[in-house]
């Protein structure tokens, strides 16, 4: 399974849950032909609009009068009617239908199957820590630094806008209207987060010597002549465990699954044709 795929599946797993719904009693709510609604089923249903979180659809339950409840319960029951009469007139049986139907039975499963691997783990923090230091390199980080940037061809004009900010025009608006850099200019001048590695010699030594909020240059470079305005810096080095604990227990949480992932492959027959996905459609692969 795709990396990025296991992250996605683990963190929503970690954060909804697909059983954190509040108690109920074991009573029926409404009957149509041979379904029924009970209580459970009630507030799985709501806690769907509190995309599955147990606390917050308790914190909404609890902050629904007598008659929004009916509300919604004659919701759901007219949800239940039309899933009826869908069947009844053999909708379940179109072929759009049946597709979307396998598809959300192969995802609630397949997040169930996550969801119960993932609290068979053993992510206590001795695991962790152990994880962390046999995964050192992955969490070292190069310094770097968050700045936004204007780029100029002439030493006056940068000088001129650099007071004009000093004196209340914003570091943004400023490299919109003046930045020789268009591209970066749109965008406030920020350059986003940089590793101090990447920048040229004369922005990272300007860059040393200016602090989180404080303009410097200009100073030249080959591309002309450069304001920056540093917003956030980042040592290099290796982050602190407690630091970083959440990503470490999300990366061997994915590493265990991609395991299990990788066990359940050779136990069952998986055919891939990947050579069939570059004529999907008609569409040729870039």
């Amino acid at each position: 399974m795709n990396r990025g795929l296991c992250i996605a599946l683990v963190v929503l797993v970690a954060v909804l849950g697909l059983a954190a719904v509040p108690q109920a009693e074991a009573v029926d709510l409404a009957t149509v032909d041979s379904d029924t609604l009970t209580a459970r089923e009630f507030l799985y249903v709501l806690s769907r609009r509190t995309e599955g979180q147990g606390v917050i659809s308790g914190v909404v339950l609890a902050g629904m009068p007598r008659a929004e409840r009916a509300a919604f319960l004659e919701k759901v029951v007219d949800a239940m009617v039309l899933a009826r009469a869908a069947e009844m007139e053999g909708v379940a049986f179109r072929e759009d239908v049946q597709r979307r139907l396998k598809w959300d039975r192969i995802d609630t499963l397949a997040r169930a199957y996550i969801e119960r691997r993932t609290e068979m783990m053993d992510l206590s923090i001795p695991r962790l820590e152990r994880y962390y230091r046999e995964h050192e390199g992955r969490y070292r980080r190069e310094a770097a630094v968050h700045m936004l940037h204007i780029l100029f061809f002439d030493r006056n004009k940068a000088a001129e806008v650099k007071t004009e900010i000093k004196e209340g025009v914003s570091f943004p608006r400023a490299a919109e209207r003046y930045s020789r850099d268009q591209a970066i200019g749109q965008r406030g001048g920020d350059l986003g987060w940089i590793p101090m590695a990447q920048l040229p010699a004369p922005i990272a030594d300007l860059v040393e010597r200016t602090g989180p909020g404080e303009i410097g240059g200009p100073v030249e470079t080959l591309e002309g002549y450069n304001l920056i305005k540093v917003l956030e810096k980042r040592e290099g080095g290796l982050p602190p465990f407690e630091q970083i604990m959440d990503q470490v227990r999300e990366d061997l949480a994915v590493e265990l699954l991609e395991q299990e992932i990788g066990t359940l492959r050779k136990r069952y027959n998986v055919e891939i044709h990947r050579d069939r996905v570059g004529r999907l459609g008609g569409i040729p692969v870039n």
